[in-house]
């Protein structure tokens, strides 16, 4: 088939493994561009693997940003858990339903959030009045009712097992068991 000296066409890994040709034929057809991974799509990268810390720098900016415009009002600490509680945990829990975050990302954002709590910004200014942990806890039990963003993280990507392992009808699940899972039982 080939000769001795000759080797066999070499086609392109990327797109597909289409030609070069078919490849800007659909790009010029489509008008799209070829990008590269992470792509972001709804605030959120999309990857083809684990997400990195440098992934969720967007996620810890915009945690960030929050509390900083927070910081240059005089809110009472009733009104900080409330921002936290709520706004905070909204952009948090976006991400953490979705991806399993790295232990780096969680433990800035919880050092974000205990900062602004305690002093009033997203740097260390005070020393904390009772652990993380305690002020985690339910207002029941003694604490203020804050989420505790590992376990949260966690939970999160274990209920999306749950739903492929029990084959919901979700279009995700039929999805992953179509394409990935099929194989596996």
């Amino acid at each position: 088939m080939f000769g001795p000296r000759s080797k066999p066409p070499q086609i392109p890994t990327h797109f597909g493994g289409c030609s070069s040709l078919l490849q800007s034929q659909c790009t010029h057809a489509s008008g799209f561009q070829e990008g590269t991974l992470p792509v972001i799509y709804l605030g959120i990268p999309v990857t083809a693997g684990c997400l990195s810390k440098l992934e969720c720098s967007n996620l810890v900016e915009k945690i960030t940003g929050r509390v900083h415009i927070w910081a240059t009002r005089n809110l009472s600490f009733a009104g900080k858990v409330t921002l936290i509680n709520g706004v905070i945990f909204g952009v948090f829990n976006y991400w953490a339903s979705i991806f399993l975050l790295p232990k780096t990302v969680l433990e800035k954002i919880t050092s974000i959030c205990r900062n602004y709590l305690w002093g009033g910004t997203e740097e260390h200014a005070k020393i904390p009045y009772i652990s993380w942990a305690n002020t985690c806890n339910t207002k029941k039990h003694g604490g203020l009712g804050l989420k505790d963003y590992t376990a949260w993280n966690k939970a999160s990507i274990t209920k999306l097992a749950w739903a492929a392992a029990t084959k919901k009808d979700i279009l995700w699940v039929k999805w992953a068991h179509g394409r990935c899972i099929r194989d596996k039982y």
